[in-house]
């Protein structure tokens, strides 16, 4: 029975420090840089007769993997620690390849999104953040040929995963996987096999995968 007891103590001693520990991560304030993937029409400038021109050519994709910084990402947690708001303020730049190196180009985007988040607590030391966000997104495409530098912006919108590692109670590092798509980009005009010229409209698509370190933030007492 004594044992009994100093085990149920002990049970409810580390439930109290895991909660508590959870609870002074209700906040986080992060940053952290990784590679970015173009996606869909973003990678081939243009849509299916776009992306069949660069296969036949054998090149691999217009715009190239390129370099992504979450510049800031915030989290909180209001309600039992599960649920809460994100914030992120992010940006990238790809290389833009035509088949020649002598003169590359290079373009990017940034974007500021918001968003509900939803988290999970795995273990003391490991948590799940969830993160669909909407915003504002800016794309900023090089020149093709006789055409100028030209910035856009448009809706942004996306959903990402943070997985955090919680090496001390208010500091982590954290890998995180995010896909958006941002109403920012170009028209172009593409040929197809049979000569006919069509022009399309081209948004970004990206994929990040990113490492970094973030801060515990907790508001008020």
């Amino acid at each position: 029975m004594r044992k009994f007891f100093i085990m149920l103590l002990f049970v409810a001693v580390s439930c109290g420090l895991s909660y508590s520990q959870i609870d002074e991560r209700k906040g986080y304030i992060s940053f952290g840089a990784g590679l970015n993937i173009p996606t869909g029409d973003y990678a081939y400038g243009g849509g299916k007769d776009a992306k069949k021109s660069f296969q036949d050519s054998d090149l691999d994709a217009f715009v190239k993997p390129g370099v992504h910084l979450n510049l800031v990402n915030f989290g909180y947690l209001f309600w039992e620690n599960y649920v809460g708001m994100c914030a992120s303020f992010n940006g990238g730049v790809n290389k833009h390849d035509m088949g020649g190196d002598d003169d590359p180009s290079y373009g990017g985007y940034t974007n500021l999104m918001v968003g509900p988040m939803g988290s999970y607590p795995v273990a003391e030391f490991f948590q799940v953040d969830l993160r669909p966000m909407i915003g504002l997104g800016l794309g900023f495409t090089p020149g093709i040929g006789d055409d100028d530098f030209k910035v856009g912006a448009g809706l942004a919108y996306g959903v990402g995963a943070t997985f955090r590692f919680n090496l001390a109670s208010r500091f982590a590092i954290h890998l995180n996987l995010d896909w958006f798509k941002s109403d920012c980009g170009y028209e172009t005009e593409v040929t197809n096999f049979y000569g006919k010229t069509t022009t399309e409209e081209v948004d970004f698509n990206i994929s990040a995968f990113t490492a970094g370190i973030s801060f515990a933030v907790r508001l008020g007492n």
